[in-house]
């Protein structure tokens, strides 16, 4: 049986995380391991990469059972056996991989068809592994570039689900404010307040939980030369290193710079001073003042508040289970969400803005915020009665579909990955 292990303290761009290796039986599976080791060196997020773990674990357990007979008779020898285990990923190409995604569409694998969402991200991760093989030597070409479907309506998730329930894609800054920030807590004031002011900048700058403990995004002392001790209401512009070690710059809002400034002038120090400890780098710390190893604390505080607010409240069924679904993740689409409405309220560039600063690569995945966002000024423009931003909505709407069924018409039957 394959499973997951976790490797403790693997160094990395942004200090010690856990790491993830494949295993089959007492044996390393050593390829998709050396995949997962590098996805951890570039991304220094444990969540995302556990998540890359068990995609491919499912992926070599398929490989298992489908390529029994090529190390049947290697039953005899261990490592002969293990060499052939390991290097089943050999057998597959675009049509059979396309066959293994079909089954997982369709249920053959697990009790049910996997969500969209899930589908995407297993052939997301196949693909980037079979690339990764290649990239390293070790075939001699990518042997799976493109996942083909049956019967595909769409190579996007624009619109997917997105109508369903609003609410459950997105809430204001002032629910935020509500039902988020003023729930934070933790073991003491240091903690509490680290976790409020990385939830604020969640928010605020779109950041990815991960981007969060790089410690070249908030160095204490990179920030100490853009963010002076003496109060002044300015915006600071941040560069933020992201997924795939890409740069972007983000625009931190007067408040945002204050509640830094309090934090890297005020709250450390007062840290330093009582527990005696230096700090150095990343401003997101544990209370002894040591580099903070995974996200997972980020997710916890956010879950934690909004079940904090859910006790104490009394609130809809319906606005409940709407806060069970949503993660850290979320406050990310928020502020793309916020970003795109004040850019089409301005009749600025919103398509190279939310790709600027979101950092990315994708038009697909700029269009479906900018999608949503039509939706949710659509909604406000019927509540406020404006006319003219109606209009507004309607047209960008009108041209996100247009460009939906452009992308489809060229891309049909390709990869989403």
């Amino acid at each position: 049986m394959i499973k997951v292990k976790s490797v403790k303290n693997v160094e990395t761009p942004v200090g010690p995380v856990e790491a993830f290796a494949l295993t089959y039986g007492n044996y390393l599976l050593a390829t998709p391991t050396a995949f997962l080791f590098q996805k951890i060196k570039q991304t220094g997020s444990p969540n995302s990469v556990k998540n890359y773990a068990y995609d491919l674990k499912k992926f070599y357990s398929y490989l298992l059972i489908k390529y029994k007979s090529k190390y049947e008779d290697k039953s005899n020898d261990h490592c002969q056996k293990v060499a052939v285990q390991n290097d089943l990923y050999k057998e597959i190409d675009n049509d059979s991989a396309s066959k293994y995604f079909e089954g997982l569409k369709n249920g053959v694998y697990d009790d049910k068809p996997l969500a969209p969402k899930s589908l995407q991200r297993i052939e997301s991760t196949v693909i980037g592994f079979y690339k990764f093989c290649f990239e390293a030597g070790l075939t001699d070409d990518q042997l799976v570039r493109k996942i083909y479907y049956k019967e595909r309506d769409s190579v996007l998730t624009v619109t997917k689900g997105i109508t369903s329930n609003l609410s459950d894609q997105y809430y204001s800054e002032e629910e935020f404010q509500k039902v988020i920030l003023a729930n934070v807590n933790g073991k003491n004031s240091f903690i509490s307040t680290r976790n409020r002011l990385a939830l604020k900048l969640s928010y605020g700058l779109g950041l990815r939980p991960h981007e969060l403990l790089r410690s070249d995004n908030f160095n204490k002392e990179k920030l100490q030369e853009v963010i002076s001790e003496k109060y002044s209401f300015e915006s600071v512009s941040l560069d933020i290193v992201g997924k795939g070690n890409k740069l972007r710059s983000v625009t931190a809002s007067p408040k945002l710079v204050d509640a830094l400034r309090e934090f890297i002038y005020k709250l450390i120090p007062k840290q330093e001073k009582q527990t005696g400890l230096k700090h150095s780098g990343c401003i997101f710390t544990t209370f002894k003042l040591r580099p903070l190893v995974s996200d997972r604390f980020f997710g916890d505080a956010f879950r934690n508040a909004y079940r904090f607010y859910i006790q104490k409240q009394k609130i809809s069924k319906l606005e409940a289970e709407a806060w069970f679904k949503r993660n850290p993740y979320s406050m990310r689409h928020c502020f793309a969400t916020n970003l795109v409405i004040f850019a089409m309220k301005n009749n600025a560039p919103y398509r190279l803005i939310v790709k600027e600063m979101m950092g990315h690569e994708s038009f697909e995945t700029t269009l479906n915020y900018i999608y949503f966002a039509a939706l949710m000024l659509s909604i406000q423009s019927v509540e406020s009665k404006d006319e003219a931003l109606l209009e507004t909505s309607k047209k960008i709407l009108h041209e996100c579909e247009m460009d939906i069924e452009k992308l489809k018409s060229h891309k049909r039957g390709v990869s989403i990955g």
